[in-house]
């Protein structure tokens, strides 16, 4: 089974904050984003809800500023049973 690309870390990331709202929890971001860091390096920047540049292993975010608008699609992802070859695939060297 294939795993990346934000799938499972944004489940986990809506789990947090749906949790801290259902129990009253009032934790802010950053707290909910350290332990989300517990859970996968980029839980961090789903629970924060913008893009941005990570660094470290999830936990260094600088929010990041779109610039015109980018579509992405993906087809057949069922190829790329793993996602580090699919970015070692998409990166020019």
């Amino acid at each position: 089974m294939g795993g990346g690309i934000g799938g499972g870390s944004s489940n986990a990331a809506t789990t947090l904050l749906g949790l801290n709202h259902l129990w009253q929890l009032g934790w802010d971001a950053d707290r909910l984003a350290a332990l989300g860091l517990t859970l996968g390096a980029d839980v961090p920047v789903f629970v924060r809800g913008h893009a941005a540049f990570a660094e470290g292993v999830g936990e260094k975010l600088t929010p990041g500023r779109a610039r015109g608008t980018l579509v992405l699609g993906a087809g057949a992802a069922s190829i790329c049973k793993y996602s580090r070859n699919f970015f070692r695939s998409t990166v020019d060297t």
